[in-house]
């Protein structure tokens, strides 16, 4: 069997260990914000769409669901943070 000939080097990441703990914070807060908020709208919509509401009523949410559930959420990141602001002029910082 022949040997690895390289050595791991892990003192960049120990250099970089406070940005790096403030990019983990920052990831855990946006899930969590994410959480939060993709559970609210999804109860509102899910009890909507069971209310037996009429049809023309609920083509909307089911158009909005259908097109969110076909489309990555890269896809969607990358929209709303390069492209909205070029159709609307609303400018969205990186955090949001």
């Amino acid at each position: 069997m022949i040997a690895m000939a390289y050595q791991w080097d892990f003192s960049a990441v120990w250099d970089y260990r406070w940005a790096l703990a403030s990019g983990l914070a920052t990831t855990l807060l946006l899930t969590g914000i994410t959480i939060i908020v993709g559970t609210i709208i999804g109860i509102v919509l899910g009890v909507i769409q069971a209310a037996r509401l009429p049809r023309i009523l609920r083509w909307p949410i089911n158009i909005y669901v259908e097109i969110l559930r076909a489309l990555p959420v890269l896809v969607l990141l990358v929209w709303s943070y390069y492209f909205l602001p070029m159709f609307t002029g609303v400018g969205l910082s990186a955090f949001a």
